[in-house]
């Protein structure tokens, strides 16, 4: 089984780099294709844990320790193994650095975080091997690279064809396509209506005309229920003359009141 997500990337010349550090997140340096394979330094390094268990010779506890060795990489109980995000939104939002729209520190996008040497990218992935599942994304033992993409949230598309060109000796080392950049959103939805496969889905803001957008009705239960009107974050990708929408993400504890 494979699982497909996004996440950034420091960029060294036309190399890929990791952006962790510590003990058992190790830098790493991504080869093209389906090289890429976990390892972990913890392996091997039994961790203790201090418990209390009842007396069964009498009353009260008594305290004992557990061994926890380590299992097959990545381990749930360890931070070995790739990570990634499920969604490209996810990825901008929650990835180091953030949030959605900081202010751009790379020539290849904006996706917030520290300077380094040449920059950030983002990346679309295809992770395989053990698989441990989480809320936003997953850990993987094999990953490969399988596209980039050059978007600044909220720009025009000769920005993006800019930042494409400078991601082109990259995509060439990776032998991977550019692809388009995921815009976004932000506004309460107003109304969704179902016209034959399609829901049309009205976005509106305070001091913006309402702009609406597509969705597959068989991906319609990623909208939150209606009423009340849910502030949220759509992205989406405009392909001929609609704009599809691609995640929505739900603005907690904010409604239309």
């Amino acid at each position: 089984m494979t699982v497909e997500g996004y996440r950034g990337f420091t960029v060294i010349g036309h190399e890929l780099h990791s952006f962790s550090g510590g003990p058992n997140m190790l830098d790493y340096t991504f080869a093209p294709g389906r090289a890429n394979r976990a390892r972990c330094d913890q392996v091997g390094k039994v961790k203790k844990t201090k418990v209390w268990i009842n007396n069964t010779e009498g009353k009260g506890l008594i305290q004992v320790f557990e061994s926890q060795g380590h299992g097959r990489i990545p381990d749930p109980n360890c931070g070995c193994g790739f990570w990634f995000y499920r969604s490209e939104m996810l990825a901008r939002l929650k990835g180091p650095g953030g949030p959605l729209f900081a202010a751009p520190f790379s020539p290849y996008g904006n996706f917030g975080g520290m300077k380094d040497p040449d920059g950030w990218i983002m990346g679309r992935v295809e992770g395989g091997g053990h698989t441990v599942p989480g809320t936003d994304g997953y850990r993987t033992e094999f990953v490969a690279i399988t596209g980039l993409i050059p978007g600044i949230p909220g720009t025009d598309d000769e920005l993006t064809a800019i930042l494409a060109k400078r991601m082109k000796a990259v995509a060439a080392h990776y032998h991977v396509p550019i692809l388009e950049p995921t815009r976004y959103m932000k506004g309460w939805i107003i109304s969704v209506e179902i016209s034959g496969e399609t829901a049309l889905v009205a976005l509106g803001h305070p001091g913006r005309e309402a702009m609406t957008f597509a969705l597959p009705v068989e991906e319609a239960s990623m909208l939150p229920p209606m009423p009340p009107a849910p502030l949220v974050t759509i992205g989406y990708q405009t392909r001929g003359s609609m704009r599809w929408i691609t995640e929505v993400l739900v603005d907690e504890g904010d409604d239309e009141s």
